[in-house]
């Protein structure tokens, strides 16, 4: 049964994909919008997509972790996996002053995320929660 739900799942997903490329397609010739605008808008749309209804469905089973882990998780993929394979297949020129700006904004988002993340233990508090102060995080 889980091996049918699957196969139905990615054909979805992928019959899914297919009307979300036709569609935008069919509203950037309508609107006379940029291929590459609409394109890069689909793709963000349609890559975050999996990720929305798993967070949406899992926060109405109040099973926020798998949405907080879904999140980090696909980030963190999104950075490390898919960045290096483009890597892997041509190289990416990197500025000459991504070291001295980038390098110490990635350091403090995770620091920042590692701290909202362990509240339990800084804030000794006896259950877990993010709170809009973690949100404007």
């Amino acid at each position: 049964m889980d091996s049918v739900l699957l196969i139905l799942g990615i054909t979805l997903a992928v019959s899914g994909a297919h009307f979300l490329v036709e569609g935008g397609s069919a509203i950037a010739k309508r609107f006379n919008i940029p291929t590459l605008v609409i394109g890069s808008t689909i793709v963000a749309f349609g890559t975050s997509m999996p990720e929305f209804t798993v967070n949406i469905n899992s926060a109405l089973h109040n099973n926020t972790d798998l949405a907080l882990g879904n999140i980090l998780g696909s980030n963190l993929f999104n950075i490390c996996a898919i960045l290096g394979i483009v890597c892997l297949i041509a190289p990416i020129k990197v500025a000459d002053d991504a070291a001295s700006k980038d390098l110490p904004m990635c350091l403090i988002a995770a620091i920042l995320v590692g701290v909202c993340g362990n509240e339990i233990y800084f804030d000794h508090l006896n259950h877990r929660e993010l709170y809009l102060s973690d949100g404007i995080v």
